[in-house]
């Protein structure tokens, strides 16, 4: 959308002789032979500047149709270069509505922080949206789903960045229905995801699957019988993916989907294409389908029973049609746990908060109350992030009894005294770590993630000595970066004789450590190679600074 392109809104000219459409061309051909491009942006980054003024007034001339001076070129060039590096960073927090320039990573970045001021009801305030959306018309929702089904491979890096945010579950909330369904059937097309959806004739899905010429194989629909023995609660495949998400059972099946999905896609794109995700999706679908019809036909048992005070119904909702005109059978007593419980179509308390106990009837035969019982364990183990209660539990003072006690590690556990350095990860996920010095070092390509992470993390040890040099966590980062573990990370790195530190990291300015070189004798770093002596001598600074920004310490 804007990735790669160089636009000039507006331009105001003074002072200009002849017919004023002789001077917008000429000015508009001058202007497109000129590179505003600052060195050092990111091929992906978007910048955006409010304004620039002349830096050589009267030295532009509009006679003729040759190229702008030499000199003209360089002071606007330099111009949009001191923009540049004090840009502002939407995505590192709030940023004055008054800021000369604003910087993004890349769309998906650009994407996330509209989401972000739409919900915060800040758009108006901010002229780089009404800049940038002036093109489109409707409602931000509206505009936020049409950038996403232009551009569907976007989604699950905005909504990765919005669930860092923890706003994930609420701008999906926000979504309507058609469009939640639409991005949905999109987003499966794009990434080649099998469909799982249980379809009907009738159903909203497969009718935007069939306009979208997206043909997946259809899961028959269960019949919403309530005196059936539901199977056993499934988890959705994309649990495991949702650490920040932890409300999406309040919403609609679709929208925990979606937003599902999403995250998974981001995380493990390997897995969501995997026949057993899809097995999975499709049978926890179908189980939300059948438990939805279920609860549904209850209640609206119940309330064509006669009472003095008759009940309300309940509307059906958009995702499942109830045949009325069947008569529900009792409803059956057998407890479930999962998503039946957490989706508010069960009387039993959502998984993670205490409730009372409840008086359970014997199930029908045994191997029900097994296979019940099994599954609620299963699911709790899944779901053990949960937290028990809304608030902070009781601290307790500790005891000799209740020191913890060794436990014996799984087979190709790793014990390790440096497993704090796994929380670089972190840093390197919100500095963009290695792709933003990419297009100078190549250090995405060369090093690649884990070998920036043990480079960085034997810098930052490095003045312990040897105390860590042998330490297994240096092994396993080898491994995961596929090779020996003789070999030290970087040896592929060229050395660049100039260069610069990104513009999203100058924030972190405030918190530089006073300068220190590392000393390429320590025994963590002796066997580094010399060009990734010179990164670490740029870099290990900023990252320092992170560090002492989150924590507190280096």
């Amino acid at each position: 959308m804007w990735q790669g392109k160089t636009e000039i809104q507006r331009l105001q000219m003074r002072g200009c002789a002849g017919p004023p459409l002789t001077a917008r061309l000429r000015a508009a051909g001058q202007l497109a032979l000129l590179e505003l491009r600052p060195p050092g942006l990111s091929p992906s980054a978007i910048l955006l500047v409010r304004r620039i003024v002349d830096p050589l007034p009267h030295a532009l001339s509009l006679s003729a149709t040759y190229k702008p001076n030499r000199a003209w070129q360089h002071a606007v060039q330099r111009s949009v270069h001191d923009l540049y590096r004090q840009s502002a960073r939407p995505v590192m927090g709030a940023v004055a509505a008054t800021a000369p320039a604003v910087l993004f990573a890349d769309e998906a970045e650009l994407l996330a922080c509209f989401a972000r001021d739409w919900l915060a009801g800040s758009l108006d305030a901010h002229w780089w949206w009404r800049a940038l959306f002036q093109r489109f018309n409707g409602t931000p929702a509206q505009i936020l789903v049409a950038c996403l089904q232009e551009q569907m491979r976007l989604l699950p890096a905005v909504f990765a960045l919005l669930d860092e945010w923890d706003m994930a579950v609420q701008t999906t909330t926000r979504l309507s229905s058609g469009a939640t369904s639409a991005l949905l059937t999109q987003l499966l097309a794009a990434h080649q995801v099998p469909e799982f959806r249980v379809t009907g004739a009738d159903h909203p899905a497969q009718r935007a699957a069939q306009g979208s010429g997206w043909t997946a194989q259809s899961v028959p629909r269960p019949a919403p019988r309530v005196d059936a023995v539901l199977p056993d609660d499934p988890v959705p495949p994309w649990q495991p993916w949702l650490p920040h998400a932890r409300e999406q059972t309040t919403l609609t099946p679709e929208r925990q989907a979606l937003l599902g999905l999403a995250l998974a896609l981001h995380r493990r794109p390997a897995a969501v294409r995997s026949r057993a995700f899809a097995l999975a999706a499709t049978r926890w679908w179908q189980h939300t389908v059948a438990v939805t019809n279920a609860a549904e036909l209850a209640a609206a048992g119940k309330g064509s029973q006669e009472s003095e005070e008759p009940a309300p119904q309940t509307a059906p909702t958009e995702h499942t049609a109830i045949p009325w005109s069947v008569k529900p059978a009792e409803p059956t007593h057998e407890r479930r746990s999962g998503p039946a419980a957490t989706m508010g179509v069960a009387e039993a308390p959502a998984l993670g908060h205490q409730a009372a106990p409840t008086a359970e009837p014997a199930p029908r035969n045994p191997s029900q109350r097994s296979a019940t019982t099994e599954s609620a364990s299963a699911v709790a183990a899944t779901l053990s992030f949960h937290a028990a209660s809304d608030g902070p539990p009781p601290v307790a003072a500790p005891t000799a009894e209740s020191a913890p006690s060794r436990v014996a590690a799984r087979d190709g556990a790793v014990h390790t005294e440096v497993a704090g350095l796994l929380y670089l990860i972190n840093m390197m996920a919100r500095l963009h770590l290695p792709s933003c010095f990419e297009a100078e070092w190549q250090l995405a390509s060369r090093v690649g993630p884990w070998g920036v992470l043990e480079i960085l993390g034997r810098a930052l040890l490095a003045p312990t000595g040897a105390r860590y040099g042998a330490d297994p966590l240096w092994a396993a980062l080898a491994h995961l970066d596929g090779r020996d573990s003789t070999v030290p990370p970087g040896t592929a790195l060229v050395a660049v004789a100039s260069s610069q530190v990104p513009a999203h990291w100058l924030p972190l300015a405030h918190h530089l450590p006073a300068a220190e070189r590392i000393s390429g004798d320590e025994p963590l770093v002796a066997e580094l190679p010399a060009p990734v002596h010179t990164w670490l001598a740029l870099a290990l600074p900023w990252v320092q600074a992170w560090v002492q920004q989150q924590c507190g310490c280096v």
